[in-house]
């Protein structure tokens, strides 16, 4: 099996990294998007090969060989979405950022329609919301 690139979308703590590294799959480019220092701090340390990318709202910056990207990650700012949060749904400031994730993917699909992706979901979204990200 060939190595993969994979771009993480708010990365986290690099629980996707982990995770594929604990199914055997090998990632020759992990780019991971994330603004928390502590979250980056953590991944670096585990993870050293990480290309750190920082905030995903700055996208068309990335020094990415957007063709070469095979699988796509997204976490999930739900701080909107959640039924501990205020309920703003994808309108709100954070869950918003959804729709970045779709250009983004977007934008991949243009140079390799054959891009995976893996998108987190929030259990307590409205259905209204779970509905325009599946579409999506």
């Amino acid at each position: 099996m060939r190595k993969i690139n994979v771009l993480s979308l708010f990365d986290g703590m690099s629980t996707l990294q982990l995770a594929m590294k604990n199914i055997g799959i090998e990632v020759e480019k992990y780019y991971a998007s994330e603004i928390k220092p502590y979250a980056i701090k953590l991944t670096n340390h585990h993870f050293p090969d990480t290309i750190q990318l920082g905030d995903i709202r700055n996208w068309r910056e990335w020094d990415i060989d957007w063709e070469s990207i095979d699988f796509i990650g997204r976490g999930s700012p739900c701080q909107d979405l959640s039924i501990a949060g205020k309920r703003k749904g994808l309108s709100g400031e954070r869950s918003s950022l959804f729709f970045v994730f779709v250009d983004i993917l977007n934008h991949i699909r243009k140079y390799n329609p054959e891009v995976k992706f893996l998108q987190e979901n929030v259990g307590s979204a409205s259905k209204t919301d779970i509905g325009i990200m599946s579409r999506n």
